[in-house]
This record gives C-alpha cells, sequence and structure tokens, in this order.
C-alpha cells in the first residue's frame, strides 16, 4: 500500500472512513463551510492554522503535523 501523501487524501481515505463521519459532517465539526473545506480537501486553499487546531482537537497529531501535510 503506498503512503498516504496530502491532507485531502489523508482525510478522505483514512480519517473520515475510521470515525463514519462524512466530509459535511467535517465541515461543521471545523467550522467551515462546505466549500471551503472541499478547496482544503483538494489542495485549491491552503491549511490556516486555526484549521489546523480543530483537526488536532478531532483527530489527535499536533499543529505542525497537520500543517505540513
Amino acid at each position: 500500500m503506498r503512503e498516504l501523501c496530502n491532507l485531502g487524501e489523508l482525510l478522505v481515505k483514512a480519517y473520515l472512513p475510521l470515525t463514519g463521519m462524512t466530509q459535511q459532517e467535517l465541515a461543521k465539526e471545523l467550522n467551515l463551510s462546505e466549500g471551503v473545506l472541499s478547496d482544503i480537501l483538494y489542495g485549491t486553499k491552503t491549511l490556516r492554522r486555526e484549521t489546523a487546531v480543530r483537526l488536532t482537537k478531532l483527530f489527535g497529531m499536533t499543529i505542525s503535523w497537520w500543517m505540513s501535510r
């Protein structure tokens, strides 16, 4: 199995299936619009620190880990 390398792929293929959460639910949990989350997942919008903090609270890891994806 190849390593998941970008934030969108990591969330969609690893974290969301493990939690049973949909992209819509994740957007709500992160306090983002579905459009902004979609832009982050597809790499057309940069992950902001505030969102990395929320991802850390939801899924663990560190803020810098999320920011480096």
